[in-house]
């Protein structure tokens, strides 16, 4: 038992991690496949791959997806990919960066006695969820902060993508042996050289990049599709007036590396749509201010997104 009131209250938390814990069935291959396709077109070797492994396993399996490492440049929505195959396969998940700082106690916390003490990141989501079955993504793990006491993250997850040593993880806060193969990750970098042999030895890794000027269409409508999605609509591409449409596909044909700021675009252009306004006014606007942009992949500000 902890001696410290703050300690046992976090011992007290994940209690149910002592007892059985539910997992949710693997989720069908061919929906999660064509969900993804309609939101993410541009992403297409990446739910291949995915929507492969997941029709490997039978049916009623845990859902489990095996280790993920997405690598690509800036502004393709990777991390938004991520959330969204642990969304569809109805996993509970939780998004960490890596250039967050802390070291290894990002993922795995620390002991007791120590300020802020907690055990693993995944140990807390499931003991908040009732499942085993749950979702980490760890965004930029190539950009990783320094180490600390307890080492750096990409260190710390080598031994939880391995089956043998997930099943008997020690956590260093509740002094114990903890099952996290049910955990599914999903790893993104923008820089694969700086991501460890060894971690990508773990992974299923799969490169993407931007999508060819030709791709322009599949692009726009994929964004449309995503926004309907996120908004509670029904699946497919919102429907906008075809000359808005056709401005933002000459738009992104002209400089694909513009896909996270087209994004921000198309809700404005759909917002815009909604209110009566002129929606191709709306979109060369947006995409004026994309091209004026110094950071062209994170044009945000100028589109009234970012932080002030």
């Amino acid at each position: 038992m902890a001696t410290d009131p703050m300690d046992q209250g976090e011992v007290e938390r994940h209690a149910p991690l002592a007892g059985p814990m539910p997992a949710l069935p693997v989720p069908d291959a061919r929906g999660l496949r064509a969900a993804l396709d309609r939101e993410f077109p541009w992403l297409a070797d990446a739910t291949r791959a995915i929507a492969r492994e997941v029709a490997l396993l039978p049916d009623g399996a845990p859902a489990r997806l095996p280790p993920l490492l997405l690598a690509g440049p800036p502004g393709l929505g990777k991390s938004t990919f991520a959330r969204r195959v642990l969304e569809i396969c109805g996993l509970p998940h939780r998004l960490v960066t890596a250039t967050e700082g802390g070291g290894a106690t990002l993922l795995g916390g620390h002991g007791r006695g120590w300020r802020g003490g907690r055990p693993a990141l995944p140990l807390g989501l499931m003991a908040q969820s009732g499942l085993r079955t749950v979702g980490i993504v760890v965004d930029d793990v190539d950009r990783q902060g320094s180490a600390d006491g307890w080492g750096t993250p990409q260190g710390w997850l080598l031994a939880v993508l391995e089956p043998a040593t997930a099943q008997r993880y020690w956590d260093p806060f509740l002094l114990t042996e903890c099952d996290l193969t049910g955990v599914s990750w999903v790893l993104t970098a923008n820089d694969l050289s700086s991501v460890s042999g060894a971690l990508k030895d773990r992974c299923l890794v799969v490169e993407v990049g931007y999508p060819p000027p030709d791709a322009a269409e599949m692009v726009v409508d994929g964004l449309l599709a995503r926004l309907a999605a996120e908004t509670g609509q029904r699946p497919g591409p919102l429907r906008i007036p075809a000359a808005a449409r056709e401005v933002m596909v000459r738009g992104f044909a002209a400089d694909p590396s513009t896909l996270r700021a087209l994004a921000r675009v198309v809700r404005l252009v759909c917002g815009a749509a909604r209110l009566g306004e002129d929606p191709v006014a709306v979109a060369r606007a947006g995409l004026a201010a994309i091209s004026q942009a110094e950071d062209r992949p994170y044009a945000a500000r100028r589109l009234g997104f970012g932080r002030r």
